[in-house]
């Protein structure tokens, strides 16, 4: 049988579902005898400053200057937790030997693969790296594309966004998305072409796998709550505060910046 090779676009930097979504499916494609590795497009420094989109600056001059802002007073946080994913990325995943800092450089001398895939967190948002936005859509590729459980998180596209989506999408020999509603939309601007809805990669790992790849960080007791927060407060942090009180469990924190009473304390918060 001939060795396939997957050349895989997503986002697995610097966020810690970015790196396990990445690591699931290319341990499940590994397992299907595939050979796959992620395509280092280097999207954070590409058209951004500090790890912060230029997109963003023109959508948002006083909310970019405030994130730099941030970024410059955590800069001694930043850096740990850009090492340790770095190092945590070099030791579990399987990267390509070329890095693209521009998305030109990809464009001009793209790397070759039997398949080309894309997937799966916010990989087809808009919003999120829109700089990024042509690489997730597979543009450079020439060969076999494919997605996998390509998510959006939301389907309110500009009609321009929405026609590229729809172009770039009818050369793609299987479309795999996560969202009922973005299968929904895509089905009717797609006729023909077979849409399917499929799971985030982290779902295609059993418990045991799991099990194999974690490393209980010292200082953990036998029974703990685990903190962490995606987005918006929404008054989890109190929750897990009053949790913790009554319960009389320790709080395990995976967000650097938020102080329980009783928090275990770690070398760092950004372990992997």
């Amino acid at each position: 049988m001939k060795n396939i090779t997957i050349g895989i676009i997503t986002m697995y930097r610097k966020n810690y579902g970015a790196f396990y979504q990445a690591l699931a499916l290319e341990k499940m494609l590994l397992s299907l005898g595939y050979s796959p590795e992620l395509i280092r497009y280097d999207y954070h420094n590409d058209n951004s400053f500090r790890d912060i989109p230029l997109s963003v600056l023109r959508r948002n001059p006083v909310g970019f200057f405030k994130k730099v802002a941030v970024s410059f007073i955590r800069n001694k946080d930043r850096k740990n937790r850009s090492q340790i994913f770095d190092n945590s990325i070099e030791r579990c995943l399987l990267e390509s030997d070329n890095i693209y800092k521009h998305y030109k450089f990809l464009k001009d001398n793209p790397p070759f693969y039997d398949i080309y895939l894309t997937g799966s967190d916010q990989v087809f948002n808009p919003y999120f790296t829109p700089h990024a936005n042509s690489s997730r859509l597979l543009e450079f590729a020439s060969g076999i594309k494919v997605s996998y459980a390509a998510s959006a998180g939301t389907i309110s596209f500009s009609n321009s966004y929405k026609q590229s989506l729809i172009e770039n999408l009818k050369k793609f020999s299987t479309i795999s998305v996560r969202e009922e509603e973005l299968k929904t939309f895509l089905e009717p601007n797609l006729l023909g072409k077979s849409i399917v809805r499929n799971v985030d990669p982290t779902l295609l790992l059993s418990c045991e796998q799991w099990s194999e790849f974690a490393i209980k960080p010292e200082g953990l007791t036998d029974k703990y709550i685990f903190y962490y927060q995606v987005s918006t407060d929404n008054g989890l942090f109190e929750a897990t505060s009053k949790m913790s009180e009554v319960l009389q469990l320790p709080v395990y924190t995976g967000d650097g910046y938020k102080k329980f009473k009783n928090q275990i304390q770690l070398k760092s918060p950004y372990q992997i």
